[in-house]
Order: C-alpha cells, then sequence, then structure tokens
C-alpha cells in the first residue's frame, strides 16, 4: 500500500477516462437536475470492475444492466425498512452463482442500492437513467482504450459463504440505519461490502491491506465531509474517482477499492438529498462499530475458506 498514484500509463488512461465522465455528469445534472448527475457517478463505481472484466461482450453487457436497476430499486425501497433490507441482502447474494463466472464483479451492488435508500433521493428513474448513463459512458471509453482485467474467479465454496455473510451482514446493517434514523445509513454497507468482499488467492498481508485500506479512505472521506463545504466535496469525489479508475487499469484491485470507498460517501454527501449530513457522535460510532464487525467477519470467512482449502489438498 505504498505507493499511492497508479503507473504513468495507467494514470494518463484514467484522465482520459475521467473528463467524458464528468463531462456526461455535468451535463446530466443540467439536464436533469443533482440526482441524475450522481447517478453517472454512481454508475461509473458500480459497473467499472464489470466494464474491464475480460469476459464477452453480451454476459457483461447482461450484468451492467443490475447496476442502474439496483440504483431506481434502492430509491423505491427508500423510507421501508424490510423491502430496503431484502433488496441490498438480495444482490449481496448475487455472489453465490455469478462467483465463478465474474468473480467479485457485482459485490458494489449492495452499495448501489442502499446509497439509492440512503440519501432521501425521490426521482427513481432519473437515479436510475443516470447511473445507466454512467455505466454506458464507462464500457465505451473501455472498449475505444482497449483496456481488459483477467477473470479471477471465486471458487463456489467461498462465493457462497460471503455471500450469505455479505447479505446477513448488509441487511441488518440497512434495518439498523433506517431504524435508527440515519440519513446515511449506507455508510455501513460501503464498509461491510468492501471489506467482506471475495479476493481469490489473496494473501493476509493483502487481506489486511484491503482491509486497513478500505477504513482509512472511509475516514478520510467521512473527515472531508466534516471539514469540507459541499462544492469541495465534488471536487475531492472526482480526484478519488481518478484514481480509483487509474488502478483499476493497473489491475490493482486493493487499492482500487481503497480509492472507490471515498467516491461512493462523497457522492452521497453532497447534499443531493438537499440535506445535511448528519454526522453526530453517535452516528459515527455506529459507523466504526460496523466496520469492527466487519473485520472480525472478514476474519472468519478467511479462516473458513482456508480450512476448505487444507480439505481439498488433503484429499488430493
Amino acid at each position: 500500500m505504498s505507493r499511492v498514484l497508479p503507473p504513468g500509463g495507467a494514470l494518463r488512461a484514467a484522465v482520459v477516462l475521467l473528463l467524458p465522465v464528468l463531462g456526461a455528469a455535468a451535463l446530466a445534472g443540467r439536464l436533469g437536475g443533482a440526482t441524475p448527475a450522481i447517478g453517472v457517478v454512481l454508475g461509473v463505481v458500480g459497473g467499472l470492475q464489470l466494464a474491464v472484466l475480460d469476459l464477452g461482450w453480451r454476459p457483461r453487457l447482461l450484468w451492467a444492466a443490475t447496476v442502474p436497476a439496483a440504483a431506481g430499486l434502492g430509491v423505491l425501497a427508500a423510507g421501508r425498512v424490510l423491502p430496503a433490507a431484502l433488496l441490498v441482502a438480495g444482490l449481496a447474494l448475487l455472489l453465490w452463482p455469478t462467483g465463478p463466472r465474474l468473480g467479485a464483479a457485482l459485490s458494489l451492488l449492495p452499495v448501489v442500492a442502499a446509497l439509492g435508500a440512503s440519501i432521501g433521493v425521490t426521482d427513481s428513474t432519473g437515479f436510475a437513467v443516470g447511473a445507466a448513463v454512467g455505466v454506458a459512458v464507462l464500457f465505451l471509453l473501455v472498449a475505444l482504450l482497449k483496456v481488459r482485467a483477467p477473470l479471477v474467479p471465486v471458487a463456489p465454496g467461498p462465493a457462497r459463504r460471503h455471500a450469505l455473510v455479505s447479505a446477513a451482514a448488509c441487511g441488518t446493517a440497512i434495518v439498523v440505519s433506517m431504524e435508527a434514523g440515519l440519513t446515511h445509513g449506507y455508510w455501513l454497507v460501503v464498509l461491510l461490502a468492501l471489506i467482506l468482499r471475495p479476493f481469490p488467492g489473496e494473501t493476509a498481508r493483502g487481506a489486511r491491506d484491503r482491509t486497513l485500506g478500505t477504513l482509512i479512505g472511509s475516514l478520510l472521506a467521512m473527515a472531508g465531509v466534516l471539514l469540507l463545504p459541499q462544492a469541495l466535496l465534488a471536487v475531492l469525489a472526482a480526484a478519488c474517482l481518478l484514481m480509483s479508475l487509474g488502478w483499476a487499469i493497473g489491475r490493482d484491485v486493493l487499492r482500487q477499492t481503497v480509492f472507490s470507498t471515498p467516491v461512493v460517501v462523497l457522492a452521497g454527501s453532497s447534499g443531493v438529498a438537499g440535506s445535511a449530513v448528519d454526522v453526530a457522535a453517535e452516528r459515527l460510532l455506529l459507523t466504526v462499530a460496523a466496520a469492527a464487525a466487519a473485520v472480525g467477519l472478514a476474519w472468519l470467512l478467511r479462516r473458513g475458506d482456508a480450512a476448505a482449502q487444507r480439505s481439498v489438498d488433503l484429499a488430493r
């Protein structure tokens, strides 16, 4: 985790990607307001891993449709605890059947839905259309730049375990945040989804780096929300999006995760709902508790994956 900037070529390609994305977000904001503009950014973050995946166009485009669907359904579930929890948990469960084929490419879908359900957006169509535009622009640019990342599948056993634990944890987080009246309860889901995200073949050090990076990214985003005016939050989100794109092109999923975290938090905290973010001490403490729970669950999952791998090795 010592290196922050992506390699030179990846960084230049990320700039080429970022400028049209920001242009699309600005145009969406001018035509439809803040809601579709935030949707564009969310579509890019949610579809990034899928867009660069070394897989055929047809399955990638098919699964790309889940990003705007998750955004729109999240808005429709806003204010209703059970539908929102079931939606987020169901999207987390998608890792079970898709992990062996798509790896962890869809692991941000629960975050997309949780954000739609938590920030006070009421225009489900505008939010979903914005996300669809973001995905479409991203896929087009990735195709033009011929960016590809190798497919790293998740074995059926780990995919099942991670999906079930993530579904239970993220669904519970939505229930707790909505019952507690958290206006930005998706912060909890961001932490849980990213820390519990499976990485096949990841070393113990890599897992620690990813977990620490996710926590640091979340803390930096929260500090930005606390200390910066809303106008600067968009600038910080754009900078983090640039870094996330660069590391995705550089094929470093760990660092991509580090910078994806602030993008989601900052985009959702940029005032799209027309209200200030409540960052009272009890809210921050609840977020820290979610982070601690995520770390503990990730440790248990890793032990389970290691034990299962030892059993396979012994059987051979």
